[in-house]
């Protein structure tokens, strides 16, 4: 029986899906230095999206014993690395990417999203896999969780506080993501307690504390060296995390089927993978100039709406072209990890 979708949920994707399609326009076709609404949404634009999957994975039901591992594994690799590799493969040869850095590097020419969560997935479901028996759904377990992703996070921010990033292997696997690994845990265990979380965010003083947190470590962000700023910057992305979540949640009557809003950012969050492989195709070049008059003329409220134009114009460009890829079922299945309809 297939699992009924929660609107709000998919919408909130298609919300992040377009900060992510906003945030290319704005860094690799505008090339803006100057402050915009980017260096905000930077905060929780990732590490939301992590959250969310790990959110949509967490299943209270599901046993991680070796064979289930197996056809998760199998299957999440079928979903992500196929399809990152065969497009990766197109955008370099079309765009005539010869830097080979740029191939199997941490960015991997934009491609790190889906490689680093197929990473993710190998985490969560290895560290399931070998906690004992009698520690599965105890608080055993969460400690286990939580514990193996504070020594990913770790091992991801040594790479930049001893400079070893340089280092061929560390591009390669892309430790350099790992530190997103904490809010993918964080959506599973939020998942797994949600009534209580439900019960946490709707009280009055624990939101008012969490939001006039946020509003002082993002002051204090902007005057601060990245480095020295770690723990503070994951508290603040977890409790923007919370923020929205929280904002979708009480407000899901907006993202319905029935509202157009809801309507379509919906669409765009059941089709984020599509749009994630296919829009760094249509990214508009050549648009410094515009970059450059924002960085004279700073204007952050009008860029905005401008870089979000065109970021909708990407988007739309993307799902139509995966709705011609889509009229094959097995470029379908593929490429988008479209399930065949049972005959």
């Amino acid at each position: 029986m297939p699992t009924r979708r929660i609107e709000y949920i998919d919408a909130m994707r298609g919300f992040t899906m377009l900060l992510v399609v906003y945030s290319h326009i704005v860094v690799q076709c505008l090339h803006l230095h100057s402050y915009t609404f980017n260096h905000f949404f930077i905060i929780f634009r990732m590490p939301l999206f992590f959250f969310i999957s790990g959110w949509v994975m967490y299943k209270a039901t599901r046993e991680w014993g070796k064979e289930e591992a197996g056809q998760f594994i199998k299957k999440k690799f079928l979903v992500q690395i196929i399809p990152t590799v065969v497009f990766l493969a197109s955008f370099i040869y079309i765009f005539q990417v010869t830097d080979t850095t740029l191939w199997f590097g941490a960015g991997k020419c934009g491609y790190w999203f889906t490689y680093t969560l197929f990473q993710y997935f190998l985490f969560y479901v290895i560290t399931m896999t070998l906690v004992p028996r009698k520690w599965k759904h105890t608080k055993k377990e969460d400690a286990i969780v939580i514990t193996v992703a504070s020594v990913v996070v770790i091992v991801s921010f040594c790479t930049r506080l001893f400079v070893i990033t340089d280092v061929v292997l560390a591009h390669y696997i892309g430790a350099i993501q790992w530190y997103y690994y904490v809010f993918f845990c964080l959506g599973t265990l939020v998942k797994k307690y949600f009534n209580p979380f439900i019960r946490l965010t709707d009280n009055k003083w624990f939101m008012t504390t969490i939001i006039a947190c946020t509003f002082i470590l993002a002051i204090l962000q902007e005057r601060t060296d990245d480095l020295t700023f770690i723990i503070p910057g994951l508290l603040m992305s977890g409790m923007c995390i919370f923020i929205v979540f929280t904002f979708f949640r009480k407000n899901e009557q907006h993202f319905t089927k029935d509202r157009r809003l809801g309507r379509i950012l919906q669409y765009i969050g059941r089709r984020t993978l599509d749009i994630y492989l296919l829009h760094f195709f249509f990214l508009p070049k050549n648009l410094r100039f515009v970059g450059d008059f924002f960085d004279q003329h700073s204007n952050p409220t009008l860029e905005f709406f401008i870089s979000m134009a065109l970021a909708l114009m990407v988007v739309a460009l993307s799902l139509a072209v995966s709705n011609v890829i889509r009229l094959s079922p097995l470029l379908a299945k593929y490429l988008f990890g479209v399930k065949e309809k049972q005959k």
